[in-house]
């Protein structure tokens, strides 16, 4: 007897919830499957890829299914995974995933979109979708304004063969801002610490800063000592794309927020599964977190406010 009036008191209940709005046909229906593939690392190098992997499951109403990708993870085994599991869909990360994704070619039919990696905006990426790990040098020169506005010279130190687009990028921005790139290119470790030699010496103060790119490496250690040591005597600007470099002594840097950069992938793939509109090409990370080193800062006789400091996600040095 209890068991037919249950029954019909949740009907009626899911009745009452259709009409009034507050539930939908769809709310019961599985959700939409995509895979996403993410390099198999230790702790705490998986951590970019997990703050990531739950911005996807906050930015669509998706399904994850996460397939960690090894050294040598074969196509075929991937394809089969994919097809086994009825993948609609499939977000690749790091630069493992990125490059599994572009061996498949097109025997990969689902849509795709790519993130968590190091990837320039060139003619070898202009057919992935998907945000790159690199920031946009846009919103460092906007930091950089509300840190030093006397700020009227940039300088930066480059390798022509994989930065000639970050640097027209910058300089684009730059100039309608009415400030000066000077963009020194450097192919060999040799150039490229004789080029940091004589500029740190040419550097003026208050003036003119160093900018150092994203590699997706910092600088070798002893060349990175060098600008450090010669920026501090000289009472210079240095920032940095590399967040690593602000607890080394630049005076700030920004690094993508990766909780963000999920979101943002799960509404790319949305766009791309539903052929809402083109889709976009590669993007820089513009969703960025701020860090400061205030030690510098101080060194600089940058005055700073408790609500200045607020701005920035990281500050260093860190209280132990």
């Amino acid at each position: 007897m209890l068991g037919p009036m249950i029954h019909r008191f949740v009907s009626q209940a899911i009745v009452l919830m259709l009409a009034s709005g507050l539930a939908s046909p769809w709310c019961f229906a599985d959700k939409t499957k995509i895979a996403v593939l993410y390099p198999k690392v230790r702790h705490p190098l998986n951590q970019v890829f997990l703050a990531i992997n739950e911005g996807i499951q906050h930015g669509g109403d998706f399904r994850l299914l996460e397939y960690e990708l090894e050294k040598h993870t074969k196509a075929a085994d991937l394809s089969q995974w994919l097809a086994k599991n009825k993948a609609s869909g499939v977000i690749a990360l790091g630069n493992r995933g990125v490059n599994t994704v572009s061996v498949m070619g097109d025997t990969l039919t689902l849509p795709v979109v790519v993130g968590g990696a190091v990837m320039g905006l060139s003619e070898q990426t202009n057919h992935l979708t998907g945000i790159s790990l690199v920031p946009a040098p846009e919103h460092l020169f906007a930091q950089l304004a509300e840190l030093s506005g006397k700020i009227k010279k940039i300088h930066v130190i480059y390798t022509p063969a994989t930065h000639e687009w970050l640097i027209h990028r910058a300089e684009t921005y730059l100039k309608k801002h009415a400030i000066a790139l000077n963009a020194i290119p450097a192919s060999d470790l040799r150039t490229l610490a004789l080029s940091y030699r004589e500029l740190l010496q040419k550097q003026q103060q208050k003036t003119e800063a160093l900018w150092i790119p994203y590699t997706g490496r910092p600088l070798d250690r002893p060349l990175m000592n060098q600008v450090l040591e010669t920026a501090w005597k000289r009472d210079l600007i240095v920032f940095s794309s590399n967040l690593a470099d602000v607890n080394r002594g630049v005076l700030f840097s920004m690094y993508p927020d990766n909780h963000a950069t999920g979101i943002q992938l799960a509404e790319l793939l949305k766009r791309k599964m539903e052929n809402l509109a083109p889709a976009p090409p590669l993007m820089l990370s513009q969703s960025l977190l701020g860090a400061l080193n205030t030690r510098t800062a101080e060194h600089l006789g940058i005055a700073l406010s408790k609500q200045d400091k607020q701005h920035f996600k990281l500050l260093f040095p860190m209280d132990k």
